[in-house]
């Protein structure tokens, strides 16, 4: 079991009430670069999904980014899904938002919180 993620929450930095996303990342794509290229507007990303009781918002994601990870799409033979980690944890905790292969288990892009 990963362990949860506690984050501190900027207001004003969104308009959105539980965006963590920084200023510098607001606008672009978390998964850029991974499968095809983005489509769509950019979203906020509920990690874990708003379904399973996620409310944070962590990174951005474009429309065809965030329907192949929520729903575990192929994206050029993968499968993404994605999740917050506490690097280092327990001591020196750094969350950071990892979308990894379904099938495989290896990380593709790894972001610091």
């Amino acid at each position: 079991m990963r362990p949860t993620l506690v984050a501190e929450y900027t207001p004003g930095a969104c308009d959105y009430a539980q965006c963590y996303v920084p200023a510098s990342r607001h606008d672009t794509c978390a998964a850029a670069g991974l499968g095809p290229d983005c489509w769509g507007d950019l979203g906020h990303q509920h990690t874990p999904k708003r379904s399973h009781g996620g409310k944070a918002c962590h990174v951005m994601l474009c429309e065809g980014h965030a329907d192949m990870i929520d729903n575990g799409m192929k994206t050029g033979g993968t499968r993404l899904r994605d999740y917050v980690h506490l690097k280092g944890y327990p001591e020196g905790a750094t969350p950071h938002y990892v979308i990894e292969d379904r099938d495989t288990g290896e990380i593709l892009k790894e972001i610091p919180l």
